[in-house]
């Protein structure tokens, strides 16, 4: 059975540009969202932002202090990131070690798995607190 997320990375991949361009400066309530997901987490916390996509989020948690990993299936909008800290992935089997993290950042995702997978995006990659 062909994966049914495998067509929404591909037209991630083809929209990329536009979407980024659509999405400049965030959306209303986004600084409150990322100043509490902060303040949440020890001092240099290692997070991941999953579906990244450009990584935009990502780039915000970095300026609070974060040290963040961004991870996304679609390396169309991968590529309209900076390179070197996004990493091609999907959420359902993070290339990340268990107990790895402090937090996880994950903004609009799980709409884009059947509803069956949704419990394999699951992780346990960060650390009880």
């Amino acid at each position: 059975m062909p994966d049914p997320t495998a067509q929404t990375a591909a037209t991630y991949d083809q929209v990329a540009a536009q979407y980024v361009a659509s999405k400049q400066g965030g959306f209303p309530g986004l600084d409150e969202l990322l100043d509490r997901f902060r303040a949440a987490l020890p001092v240099n916390a290692l997070v991941a932002d999953i579906c990244c996509g450009s990584g935009m989020e990502s780039q915000l948690l970095r300026g609070r202090g974060l040290r963040v990993i961004g991870l996304d299936r679609s390396a169309g909008m991968l590529r309209q990131g900076q390179p070197g800290w996004l990493v091609q992935a999907d959420m359902r089997v993070l290339p990340l070690a268990d107990q790895c993290l402090d937090g996880i950042w994950c903004q609009a995702a799980l709409l884009h798995l059947p509803r069956a997978d949704v419990p394999a995006a699951s992780v346990t990659t960060t650390k009880t607190v």
